[in-house]
């Protein structure tokens, strides 16, 4: 069977974006292909798939920059690390107060075990 070449890709460079984003999604695919990139680049699997993933939107994949989200600022980062630390300290303070109290609610709404 063969196969018709695509009427839009005239352009080399189109083509050859296309042939390089088309092994992509054929990397992407396979896990063993993916294991073996990992293995070449020295990288663990999400970040060979990020790689991947990046080249086949049209991203540099060795570009170090990257995306930076909106929620990966220093200022975000520090607010939830705040806010992870206040919850496991409100969650602790909840612990030593069901230690002290030593009843259930039960107990406590004066309703009787049964």
């Amino acid at each position: 069977m063969t196969t018709t070449p695509n009427p839009t890709l005239t352009h080399p460079t189109m083509i050859e974006d296309f042939q390089r984003r088309e092994r992509c999604a054929q990397i992407l695919g396979s896990y063993e292909m993916l294991v073996w990139y990992s293995r070449h680049y020295n990288e663990t699997l999400p970040q060979t798939r990020l790689r991947f993933q990046k080249e086949m939107i049209g991203m540099d994949p060795d570009d170090p920059r990257g995306i930076v989200w909106e929620d990966a600022t220093e200022e975000n980062v520090a607010r939830v690390a705040e806010k992870g630390r206040r919850e496991r300290e409100g969650n602790k303070e909840r612990e030593k107060e069901k230690e002290k109290g030593g009843g259930s609610k039960r107990k406590e709404r004066g309703v009787a075990a049964k």
